[in-house]
């Protein structure tokens, strides 16, 4: 009798975790050991650049994050600082 495979859910928020994860054999891989659930708010073009099969995970979508301008300027800022701080 064949193992039970467990779920997996996997966030991709943005353009790195495509890149990182869909772009790359770990999706395909993950889907031989788990029911996969992604969670994401990419389009169609992007979905059928998957290495996995449609059919063989479920799709969640989630809402697009529209950064303000301002929180994005902070956070910006305070990137800029840690690599000028840690480039002593």
């Amino acid at each position: 009798m064949a193992a039970k495979k467990r779920d997996l859910l996997i966030l991709i928020p943005d353009g790195t975790g495509i890149k990182n994860y869909l772009m790359s054999d770990f999706i395909k891989k993950a889907s031989t050991q788990f029911n996969l659930t992604l969670a994401h708010n990419f389009t169609n073009e992007i979905a059928s650049e998957i290495a996995v099969n449609p059919e063989e995970y479920n799709k969640v979508n989630i809402p697009p994050y529209n950064e303000p301008i301002k929180l994005k300027f902070y956070r910006e800022a305070i990137a800029n600082a840690r690599l000028h701080y840690n480039a002593r």
